[in-house]
């Protein structure tokens, strides 16, 4: 039995998985064998090494801490950089 290109009527030869006239694909193509979709490959678990810290800087970092702490004093307030930015804007604008 003949077989047609369903784009262009051109006849297919047999087993033509594509039209020799205009490369559409054929209805008739073989089916291509399905495979299972590839699991990604599972991540390892790798512990992160232990950071040592010196005796003499855990113990000097906990003192201000703590005296910190005790002192009720609020955390000194960082300056601002509006005087730049006005700074700035101004020498664009002139």
């Amino acid at each position: 039995m003949a077989k047609f290109c369903s784009n262009c009527g051109a006849a297919l030869g047999e087993g033509a998985a594509f039209c020799p006239a205009c490369g559409a694909p054929s209805m008739q193509a073989a089916p291509q064998p399905q495979q299972p979709p590839a699991q990604p490959p599972q991540k390892q678990y790798t512990p992160r090494p232990q950071v040592h810290i010196p005796e003499q800087f855990a113990q000097k970092n906990a003192a201000k801490a703590q005296a910190k702490a005790q002192s009720g004093a609020p955390a000194p307030r960082k300056k601002g950089k509006g005087g730049l930015v006005a700074l700035i804007v101004i020498l664009l604008v002139a």
